[in-house]
Parts: structure tokens; C-alpha cells; sequence
């Protein structure tokens, strides 16, 4: 059966000499938003790139599917070599789509693509959305709770001024801009931990 390549997009921002990188994944059966960040020797986080990986689509078995996304995580784990590896946990409750079949799906491209990753670098560590933001907005002294629709502006603020809104077809940010923004997000987490600070940059 043939197929269709789906579409990836990766950019990079800098090319900067760091002590170490976190490569943030945030996972889903529809899009995987990531971002790599480096972590400089005054301390001073960078943005290095950002992009995101569309897995096939539910018109494929889910077998071919988990055996795609695997493949591609795996080679992009390869290609950007990072230090360490931060993958968003799941959601066990997601309001209004809370299915069994939307939390195995899910849970299935969870984990692979953990796996994928683990397969690559054994510095793999897992995330939860309640520990990544409060983690940002503790270590920036951002006063407000972080909301998902907030963190690219955030990101724009505080880490790297030039990432950029992806359009729809309407001239609307798209939702992929959340997905990259949130893979963003979980490296950002990651290398504040890693870093040892708690002040931000």
C-alpha cells in the first residue's frame, strides 16, 4: 500500500555553542510538536530549533502508524543528538474526549514514541503538563497561571523572541503553533531543571 508523506517542518533559530541540549516532545496521534533548547555556559537558555512531525492518519492501520512514528522520531533523536530527552506524560482525562479509544490511542503514541527516543538515548524523562508550566512561571516570576493558548507569546518573551505563528487556511494561528509551543515547553521545563537555577534567563 503506498502512502502519503506527511507533512514535517523543522526550524532552526541558532547555532550556538551550549553545554548541553533537552529535546521536548510533546505527543499526540495527530501532531508532535517538538523544540531543542541549549543551555549556555553563562546559564542563559536558547532556542535552537523548533518543528513538529504529522504521524499517518487514522485512514492506516494503527500498527503501520505506531511502526511510522517510531521510524521518524527515531531519526529525528539521531539528527539533533540531544543531551537529554523531556516527553509530555499523558492525560488519563481529557474533558470531552475522554473515550477508552482516545486515551489507548493516545497512551499507544505515548509511549512509542518514548520508546523511540529511549531507543536513541537512554536520558529520556517524562513530563506532566502540572509540572511544566507551574515550573515556568516559577522560575520567570510570571504571576498568572500559564494557559495553553499563552505559552507561544511567553516563549516570544522570554526565550526566543523570533518564533513565529503558523497560519490556516483562514489566516488564523494554528493549532500546530500550540503543539510546536508545547514541545517548546517541555524542553523548556527540562533544561530549567537540568540547569539548576531558578531564576530564568
Amino acid at each position: 500500500m503506498s502512502k502519503k508523506t506527511p507533512k514535517e517542518r523543522i526550524v532552526k533559530l541558532a547555532d550556538t555553542p551550549v553545554e548541553f541540549t533537552v529535546l521536548g516532545l510533546d505527543c499526540s496521534s495527530s501532531v508532535v510538536g517538538w523544540g531543542l533548547i541549549g543551555c549556555k555556559s553563562d546559564k542563559s537558555l536558547v532556542l535552537l530549533a523548533h518543528g513538529h512531525i504529522k504521524p499517518l492518519d487514522s485512514k492506516h492501520e494503527l500498527f503501520v502508524r505506531l511502526n511510522d512514528i517510531f521510524d521518524r522520531i527515531g531519526q529525528l533523536c539521531f539528527d539533533l543528538s540531544p543531551t537529554y530527552i523531556a516527553v509530555e506524560d499523558i492525560f488519563t482525562y481529557i474533558k470531552g474526549k475522554s473515550t477508552a479509544k482516545t486515551i489507548t490511542i493516545l497512551t499507544a503514541f505515548n509511549r512509542v514514541i518514548g520508546l523511540a527516543a529511549y531507543k536513541k538515548n537512554e536520558n529520556v524523562l517524562l513530563y506532566s503538563v502540572n509540572k511544566i508550566r507551574p515550573m515556568i512561571k516559577r522560575s520567570y516570576s510570571i504571576k498568572d497561571k500559564i494557559e495553553k493558548h499563552q505559552i507561544p507569546d511567553i516563549i516570544r518573551k522570554y526565550l526566543e523572541l523570533g518564533f513565529g505563528d503558523i497560519s490556516n487556511k483562514l489566516g488564523n494561528v494554528s493549532k500546530t503553533t500550540y503543539d510546536e509551543s508545547d514541545g517548546i515547553a517541555v524542553a523548556w521545563a527540562c533544561a530549567l531543571e537540568k540547569r539548576g537555577l531558578k531564576n530564568g534567563k
